[in-house]
Order: structure tokens, then sequence, then C-alpha cells
């Protein structure tokens, strides 16, 4: 209904007076074991299994084609609410299935002996780190000073750029009950790709930023 897929698990059996009580554990699923023997196919299995018949978005794709494609590394400059998450998990995912670990950072300190490094906002990071490791850096604002020593090693500086369609006026999530043309990631998935595929036909669309995910 929302396109998210769950496991469930047993955790626990109790017998009591009149019955068993079994307890479920419902789940997000988080590991995606492919047998795709295609790259191609494989980036399809895990756009599928983290966004389901949506569409990558435009930094997205770029950041996705640059690193993947071009093989370079990249600093990504990109607000919140792009879909920030699903390059990340699209990435270990990647990684995972070829039996490869990704390092995740928030602080800018780096690891040894991982194949890929994601640096989320570092606050710096120590000179020579970075070479010869593949990396996309991403911040919100501005990187730091401290993080531009090893200016060489940065193959591709990319920033989120893009146009919001004149006809979406933003409005909260507790003002959707008042209008009828409405986006918000609240609607199920048939609705929410509807809704895309017919975006420009829309006088006004009253939308939260959720929409943005998928600009």
């Amino acid at each position: 209904y929302y396109n998210l897929d769950f496991e469930v698990k047993i955790k626990d059996v109790v017998l009591s007076e009149d019955n068993y009580n079994v307890h479920l554990l419902i789940e997000r699923k988080k590991a995606l074991n492919s047998y795709a023997l295609k790259e191609s196919e494989l980036f399809k299995e895990i756009k599928n299994f983290l966004i389901g018949e949506f569409n990558y978005n435009s930094i997205q794709k770029k950041v996705l084609a640059t690193i993947f494609k071009e093989k370079k590394n990249i600093t990504l400059k990109v607000e919140r609410g792009r879909g920030i998450n699903t390059i990340i998990k699209t990435i270990e995912l990647y990684f995972m299935n070829l039996n490869k670990e990704v390092y995740l950072s928030s602080n800018g300190e780096i690891e040894e002996g991982f194949a890929f490094y994601i640096l989320l906002n570092p606050k710096n990071i120590e000179k020579g780190k970075l070479k010869d490791k593949k990396f996309i850096i991403i911040y919100e604002k501005n990187l730091n000073k401290e993080c531009k020593e090893d200016r060489e090693v940065f193959e591709a500086e990319l920033v989120d750029e893009y146009q919001i369609p004149q006809n979406i006026v933003f409005i909260s999530e507790s003002e959707l009950r008042l209008k009828k043309d409405i986006f918000s990631n609240i609607l199920p998935k048939e609705k929410r790709l509807k809704i895309l595929a017919n975006l420009e036909k829309y006088q006004i669309l009253y939308a939260t930023k959720d929409i943005l995910l998928y600009i």
C-alpha cells in the first residue's frame, strides 16, 4: 500500500492457561539477496527493493551515474528531503552483494580496509586519509575548510539544483484535508504514482515538502 516490504519472524511462543500466545516481530526488510549476473540487473533489483515503481530523482541519478559509470569520487552539496538515504542504501546494497563493506561516517574519521566510504557533514578529514579510496562526501551547507585539503582527490563536485513546477503550492500536512488536489507521502503508492505521471495537468497541486523527493 505504501511501497514498503516487510518480513515477519516468530519472536516467542508463550503458553497461557487457554492457548498459545505467538509474539511476532515485523520489520521492514533491510537486506537484498540478489542473484543478478549483470551489473544493470543488480541495480534494477536494488532500485525496486528500495523505491519500487518510483524512479530515482534527478540528483540521485546524477550521483549514482558519477560513482558507478564515471568511476569518480564525489563531494555533494544537497539539502535534506532529497533522498540521500536512498543514495546511501543503493551504494551499501551494491557493495554488500559483492561481499564488500561500506564505511559510513558522520564525524570525518576514516578506517582502513573498506571498499567505499560515505562521509556525512564531516567537520574535518585528516590529510591523506582519502588517497586511493573511493568515496562520497555529502554536506548540506558548506564544506568545512578542514575538509578541502585533500582537494586533489575530489574528482567531481556536485551541487543539487532543481526547479519546483510553478503549479505546486506547498502547505503543511495539517492543511491537506482542506484541499482537493494534494500530494504527500501519506497517500498510497498508486495515488502518488498517478499524480506524478500527470503533474503538468494540475492547475494547482497542494503538496507537502515530500514531493521534493521525486523531482
